[in-house]
């Protein structure tokens, strides 16, 4: 069944991506209060201050929606590996029967039988056949129920836009098209009167956790390598006629094009202080 373990997979990184973008959002509205541990005032503070509120909502309500399709996911990984055994356990039970089946679910007796039995055989065959086509549809169904469902959180995430990022049709703000605060360095008072400024604060360089940007210190603290889902297992004839299943069930485009969807959707960097 570990066809579907990259499900569990993406829900364990979206989640980790939700915390880790919060986190780092909130760390970075309060290095923009109160950067250095220092105080500053004036306009351009209260337009920072403003500017990464806002972004802290934001980010708020697309990691809401990373745990809901976290859970979809993990839902999911359930729902269809139980479509899957009903749908194994009725072919099984065919071929305990004496009967075959095919890559395309026919079902064929290879029995011996007199004539006075074949009837009797021929209903058997047709029963056979007629549960395996209804779990069969279970399982497409199962595995549609999910993609759909992922693909609508997917669509959803992405309309989820910070101020000023790039929108359809629209050029972006900046050449880098990352979305950066009005005022993105640290400029004192002392400056602007007597134009000896102090030296502004360098800014972090951005890298990456799951559908955000982030400094590279965090990246380095943060980032795991992303196991690679497990192969399924074979050498019954069940479990050929479950890969069977699964190819026909068409889930890869699918549930893993959502998934993509959602774990690349366009990165937003954190504003420069």
């Amino acid at each position: 069944m570990g066809h579907t373990s990259y499900l569990d997979t993406a829900a364990s990184a979206w989640r980790q991506a939700a915390t880790a973008s919060e986190n780092l959002f909130n760390e970075h509205r309060q290095n923009i209060s109160s950067p250095g541990g220092t105080t500053w005032e004036g306009d351009a503070k209260d337009a920072a201050l403003d500017r990464v509120t806002a972004d802290v909502a934001v980010v708020g309500r697309q990691s809401s929606v990373l745990r809901e399709a976290a859970d979809l996911a993990n839902n999911g990984h359930h729902d269809i590996n139980i479509a899957q055994s009903e749908a194994i356990a009725a072919i099984t039970a065919a071929e305990d029967d004496d009967f075959s089946v095919g890559e395309d679910l026919s079902v064929t007796d290879t029995k011996r039988v007199d004539v006075f039995a074949m009837r009797a055989r021929q209903a058997s065959a047709n029963e056979h056949a007629e549960d395996i086509r209804w779990y069969a549809d279970r399982l497409v169904q199962a595995d549609t129920h999910v993609g759909q469902r992922l693909q609508a959180k997917a669509i959803e995430l992405e309309r989820m836009k910070f101020d000023g990022e790039r929108s359809e049709g629209k050029e972006p703000d900046s050449p880098s098209g990352y979305v950066r605060l009005v005022d993105n360095t640290v400029r004192h008072d002392a400056e602007d009167k007597s134009g000896d400024g102090k030296p502004k604060v360098p800014a972090p360089a951005p890298g990456q956790i799951g559908p955000f940007a982030v400094p590279k210190s965090v990246e380095d603290a943060a980032e795991k390598p992303e196991a690679k889902p497990p192969a399924a297992a074979g050498g019954a004839r069940s479990r050929q006629r479950a890969a069977y299943l699964t190819k026909r069930s068409a889930r890869a485009p699918r549930t893993r094009c959502s998934t993509h969807r959602l774990r690349t959707k366009r990165s937003i960097a954190p504003a420069q202080v």
